[in-house]
């Protein structure tokens, strides 16, 4: 409660914790009735949701993404898209179908099964109006569709490298702003290294191995045997 009101005074956003709601995690019985007793706000269980994202300490599962596929899917107008031409339900597409896991997508990586269903929505709305289509009536390949329009689409948004730009932002974030994001997304973390490129001033954000600070290149490419050596070196605690 200290802390609070410190962070209160300083900022002047107060808590109101007849809104709030603490959710401990791996807390015993006694410290929950410790955490009632101070804070006078409402106990939530974890796994709990967070500003519409779930919060997870486990690879997400069916049942926490089909909460995400039924809002998309009672985003389909039904029979408003037959009176749309090919142009206008793109445009529906993008502006709304692809824009409801952006926020999701931000801090979560969906999975196969769950862009897959996302996509077969946006694709019988895109080609039938309606929230399930025949192939037959799909005119080009989905991955046509969501080429960019000068290359040839529609320019739907890939949602697999939509989600991976989106999660190589904080990555960006936790070297200029310091947040600490300690993510393991590998798609991400290979799209930054790829991305960037690195010039050394006291090299205290600097990664040795796998910034690409020498020319324009990282030493985990240049001497991967080296690497492996100094990898190896540091997970057994050997400075030399």
């Amino acid at each position: 409660m200290a802390t609070l009101n410190i962070f209160g005074l300083a900022s002047g956003l107060f808590s109101n914790l007849q809104k709030s709601v603490a959710t401990p995690i791996h807390c015993s019985d006694q410290e929950i009735l410790r955490i009632q007793d101070i804070l006078a706000c409402a106990i939530q269980d974890f796994p709990c949701r967070y500003l519409g994202i779930p919060l997870l300490v486990r690879k997400l599962k069916r049942a926490d993404e089909q909460p995400l596929l039924d809002k998309v899917a009672a985003r389909i107008p039904g029979w408003k898209g037959n009176l749309l031409n090919t142009a206008g339900r793109s445009a529906l597409v993008q502006a709304t179908l692809s824009a409801i896991p952006i926020h999701t997508s931000i801090a979560l990586c969906l999975s196969p099964w769950a862009i897959g269903c996302i996509d077969k929505l946006r694709r019988a709305f895109i080609w039938a109006g309606s929230d399930s289509v025949a192939g037959g009536r799909c005119k080009v390949a989905w991955t046509i569709v969501c080429r960019p329009k000068e290359l040839g689409g529609l320019g739907i948004a890939d949602l697999t490298r939509a989600g991976v730009a989106l999660r190589t932002r904080w990555l960006w974030k936790e070297r200029v702003a310091g947040i600490a994001t300690n993510t393991k997304d590998t798609a991400a973390l290979a799209l930054f290294q790829a991305a960037t490129v690195f010039t050394v001033g006291d090299g205290r954000s600097t990664l040795f191995w796998t910034d690409r600070w020498l020319q324009g290149s990282c030493l985990q490419d240049i001497a991967p045997t080296v690497f492996c050596c100094g990898y190896v070196a540091k997970e057994k605690g050997d400075s030399s």
